[in-house]
């Protein structure tokens, strides 16, 4: 029997915003959900966006390995037909496991795909008072295997959700940009992934494939490999916005000089311009949208 599923949320303007849930199998076997949103770019190929139905990843004990080792697929679905779909094989790791599952630049929350009822049962909140017109909130989902002491970085707060085989380890941080409709995401194969079941190297900026599985990280490696993430996932929404903002000089302006500061609490921090208050109010999703 599956047992029920763990929600990940935010709360913002007063209700929960679900993220992403994580489903336990009595195999110890986790699954992560995403929901689909507006508009997702995988960062590390920003120059479009897609829209996200569904996102999931699967943790689990490799079979038939002789390594000891740990597999951590995901398959992405997306509207226009598109799988993606990638892996990780990460030996002799059933002591030691540390890997980085999913890290995600969030979107604006308030799209009605991310509703769920404050009724829901232990929910996992992420944050409190969501501050999402002057920041936006950096989520690094990691693994960790259970007698690993977890790490900890100045510049992000960590919360720790324990299940039976693993634990969960959510390193967040705010982003001194506004919340808009587009939100990005990356992780980390040992292989190249597939498109539509075809092999897609130059999808993700894997430097070095490993066919036979990488070694578990360090705690320096990990806080690298996250910072690396945030800075990409940063630099591939200021590329994409380019395109969208190329007839507002003033935003321009802001994209081309801004500084990425990645801080535990949220900045106040907004372009000035002549636009209004929100200037990025217009890439926001209607209140009455909805997704069939």
């Amino acid at each position: 029997m599956v047992k029920r599923a763990t929600p990940f949320v935010v709360v913002s303007n007063g209700k929960y915003r679900q993220i992403f849930s994580i489903v336990e199998k009595p195999s110890g076997e986790l699954t992560v959900i995403l929901r689909g949103g507006e508009s997702i770019t995988d960062g590390m190929h920003p120059t479009s966006s897609s829209v996200l139905n569904e996102l999931r990843i699967s943790i689990h004990l490799s079979k038939n390995s002789t390594k000891n080792g740990r597999t951590i697929k995901e398959t992405v679905t997306i509207d226009d037909g598109t799988i993606r779909t990638s892996a990780a094989f990460i030996n002799d790791s059933s002591e030691y496991l540390l890997w980085p599952v999913k890290s995600i630049l969030c979107p604006d929350l308030d799209d009605p795909v991310y509703d769920i009822s404050k009724k829901i049962k232990n929910p996992v909140v992420i944050c409190e008072n969501y501050p999402k017109k002057s920041c936006s909130l950096m989520i690094h989902v990691v693994v960790c295997a259970k007698n690993r002491p977890e790490p900890h970085f100045v510049d992000r707060l960590l919360t720790v959700v324990p299940f039976t085989k693993f634990n969960i380890l959510l390193y967040t941080s705010f982003l001194n940009v506004p919340t808009t409709r587009f939100g990005s995401m990356a992780n980390m194969p040992t292989s190249p992934p597939r498109v539509n079941d075809i092999e897609h190297f130059r999808y993700y900026k894997i430097k070095e494939a490993f066919p036979d599985g990488a070694s578990v990280i360090s705690d320096h490696d990990l806080d690298h490999i996250l910072c690396d993430f945030s800075q990409w996932l940063f630099i591939g929404l200021m590329k994409l916005w380019k395109g969208y903002f190329k007839n507002t000089p003033e935003l321009l302006n802001f994209i081309n000089f801004h500084e990425p500061v990645f801080s535990q609490l949220p900045q106040e921090i907004l372009p000035a311009t002549s636009l209004g208050r929100t200037p990025f109010d217009q890439w926001r999703p209607s209140q009455t949208s909805k997704r069939e």
